[in-house]
């Protein structure tokens, strides 16, 4: 069964990613929204997330990492974006059939625009949003690998033009040791939105864990952009009080930096990131989990 399990993620990997990777080019992808990232801690930690997520994000990070997810879970985020924009997550997970199934919601709204007609003139206000629902199932197929996979339908909306597009994430969590973790994940491959791909992007990452404190690197290749990298740390003071600090490259906004905190009560943990854009100004983001 493991070995089928291996055959059947190596054939995946050599199918989708060639396609994925020759078929996109800068500048040509849509659902720019999935290239927010998700999750306050996530977003905290500069987005160096795929070796370390252990929660219902991990849809969006990494589906193998769903094998980190040991109880039934329940969480929800708010990300105040620039203007009248703001994105949400709501995510759950449960542990079933020895491993751990997901199911998350993904979506931005744009609030109320003035719309135009050919003359310049208004013609009234429209909405605009995009989202993405997702369902996905993480496994252990050996002590040291866990393998995931999330399928979701996009949906973008302007006014009453409707689009829609098929995705998936594709991910690998394997662990040196039990202090250190790889990972290497396939995001956002799908069909087309409209006429253009999705922002299709393979990520490698690698976290170490020593007592209180985690250290993570991600490196991303986008199809769209230039190839950028995450790092990020989080320490614990005892059990309840972590902090955090992350950097990103290449961001063409403000200055990477990133920071934020997490209080862990129970099995409810709250967490908190603070992101500058320079003169843009901040957002903040917040996240709130239960475990039951």
């Amino acid at each position: 069964m493991r070995k089928r399990w291996i055959g059947l993620v190596l054939i995946i990997w050599a199918l989708v990613l060639p396609s994925q990777v020759y078929g996109s080019g800068s500048g040509t992808t849509a659902a720019s929204f999935l290239k927010i990232a998700v999750g306050a801690r996530a977003t905290a930690m500069g987005e160096a997330f795929s070796a370390v997520v252990n929660d219902t994000t991990s849809l969006y990070w990494n589906p193998a990492a769903l094998v980190q997810v040991k109880d039934r879970e329940f969480s929800a985020t708010y990300n105040q974006w620039f203007a009248e924009i703001y994105q949400g997550y709501l995510g759950a997970a449960l542990p079933v059939w020895g491993g751990t199934a997901a199911l998350g919601v993904n979506y931005v709204n744009m609030g109320k625009m003035e719309g135009r007609d050919e003359w310049g003139e208004p013609s009234g206000e429209f909405s605009a949003f995009d989202r993405q629902v997702s369902v996905g199932y993480g496994n252990q197929i050996s002590p040291r690998l866990g393998v995931g996979l999330a399928v979701g339908l996009i949906e973008s909306n302007i006014a009453d033009d409707l689009k829609s597009a098929y995705s998936g994430n594709l991910g690998v969590l394997f662990s040196l040791s039990e202090s250190v973790s790889l990972a290497l994940v396939g995001q956002n491959i799908g069909t087309s939105l409209g006429t253009d791909s999705l922002p299709f992007t393979i990520r490698g990452g690698a976290a170490v864990k020593s007592g209180s404190l985690i250290l993570a690197a991600d490196l991303v290749n986008p199809s769209d952009e230039p190839v950028y990298y995450c790092a990020g740390l989080e320490w614990w003071l005892g059990k309840m009080l972590a902090l955090r600090l992350g950097y990103r490259s290449n961001r063409s906004i403000g200055s990477g930096v990133t920071a934020g905190l997490g209080i862990h009560k129970g099995k409810v943990r709250f967490d908190y990131a603070y992101v500058p854009y320079g003169e843009l100004g901040t957002t903040q983001r917040v996240s709130l989990s239960f475990k039951f």
